[in-house]
């Protein structure tokens, strides 16, 4: 498959700037890999309001919880400056609004999972496994066809 662009977690964005996290290494090569490409990074939008960053939910989220002079802004404003961010639709028909309900808690990670979901790719780069357990991530690749991988899973492929 080549790939065009994929959604990725705040949680990986984080992990990036952060010296305790084990996951800091795989996650800034990670963003670095993504810098280096030609991949874009799928933002959400609703159908009926059109595409706006304020409008957001995930440039939203990543602004609020990533950290101002730290490598994950940099990217971002990177990302943004030189137009890679796609714009997804988070509207999903009523199957895909049951699936992701019933398993995912939290609407925001809803969010993130519906704009894989309605990628191309199908791909969602996460290190949230208290939200996106093993059980819950091969449940969702089975009913939506959406892969959740790490960073290190996605660089290892």
């Amino acid at each position: 498959m080549n790939l065009k662009h994929l959604t990725i977690d705040t949680n990986v964005i984080e992990h990036a700037n952060n010296d305790i996290e084990e996951r800091k290494e795989f996650s800034y090569n990670f963003l670095l890999a993504i810098l280096n490409s030609n991949l874009k990074i799928c933002i959400d939008f609703q159908k009926a309001k059109g595409f706006n960053l304020q409008n957001s939910i995930i440039w939203n989220e990543y602004n609020n919880r990533i950290t101002s002079q730290s490598f994950g802004k940099i990217f971002l404003q990177t990302i943004l400056i030189k137009k890679r961010i796609f714009p997804v639709k988070r509207d999903v028909n009523q199957r895909e609004k049951k699936i992701s309900d019933r398993l995912i808690p939290k609407p925001v990670d809803r969010t993130f999972l519906r704009v894989a979901y309605n990628s191309e790719s199908k791909i969602f780069i996460s290190h949230d496994f208290e939200d996106f357990s093993l059980a819950t991530r091969n449940k969702l690749f089975e009913e939506m066809i959406v892969s959740i991988k790490t960073a290190k899973e996605f660089l290892d492929n």
